[in-house]
C-alpha cells in the first residue's frame, strides 16, 4: 500500500512542481512582487481548464465509440421509460425479433449528452431532446428502426452502462 502512494506522489510529483513555477511566473512581476488576484485567476483558471477537459475527453471517447460500434438495424422496442427525471434519461426495452426472451431482449438509454446533441445537429439539422426521441417509441412491441451505439454486453449493465439511442422510426 505504501508503495502505491510512493508511486502516485512519484508521478503527481513533476506536475505539482511544474504547476507551482507557472503559478509562480503568472502571480509575480519581474521585480518578485506578489499579486494575490492574479495568483487567484490562475488558480481558478486552471480548474475550469481541468473542468472543461474532461468535457471535451468525453467527447472524444463518445465520437470513437460511436464510429467503432453504430448500428442502424431494424428491431422491435416495446417500451420506454423515463429513469431520472432532473437528467432526461430515459431506458428502452426491446428485442431483435418479435419473439422476445430473457436471452434476446435488449436494452438501451437515451440521455442528453454533448455528443448525441453535435450528432443530431450534423446529421438531422434539429436539437437533441431524450423526451422527443423516446416519445416516438409506442407502448407495446413495434417494429422501429433504431440509430445506435455501444456494446450490447450483459455484463455491462451491471455498471450501469448501455447502448445509447440516437434516432428511431417506428411502423405501425
Amino acid at each position: 500500500m505504501i508503495k502505491k502512494i510512493k508511486n502516485i506522489f512519484n508521478f503527481l510529483k513533476p506536475i505539482i512542481e511544474k504547476y507551482k513555477f507557472y503559478l509562480y511566473k503568472f502571480s509575480h512581476d519581474k521585480y518578485g512582487d506578489f499579486y494575490p488576484k492574479k495568483a487567484v485567476v490562475f488558480i481558478l483558471g486552471s480548474i475550469l481548464g481541468v473542468w472543461i477537459m474532461f468535457y471535451v475527453l468525453e467527447f472524444m471517447f463518445d465520437i470513437g465509440y460511436y464510429f467503432a460500434t453504430k448500428k442502424e438495424e431494424t428491431i422491435y422496442l416495446s417500451d420506454s421509460v423515463e429513469l431520472e427525471t432532473d437528467r432526461s434519461i430515459w431506458g428502452v426495452k426491446g428485442c431483435p425479433t418479435e419473439e422476445c426472451d430473457s436471452e434476446t431482449a435488449l436494452y438501451f438509454r437515451i440521455k442528453l449528452t454533448w455528443f448525441n446533441s453535435f450528432w443530431s445537429v450534423v446529421a438531422r439539422h434539429k436539437l437533441f431532446y431524450p423526451d422527443i426521441v423516446a416519445s416516438a417509441i409506442p407502448t407495446g412491441q413495434t417494429e422501429c428502426h433504431v440509430i445506435s451505439y455501444g456494446l450490447r454486453y450483459r455484463i455491462l449493465m451491471f455498471w450501469n452502462y448501455y447502448p445509447q439511442i440516437l434516432d428511431v422510426k417506428c411502423h405501425n
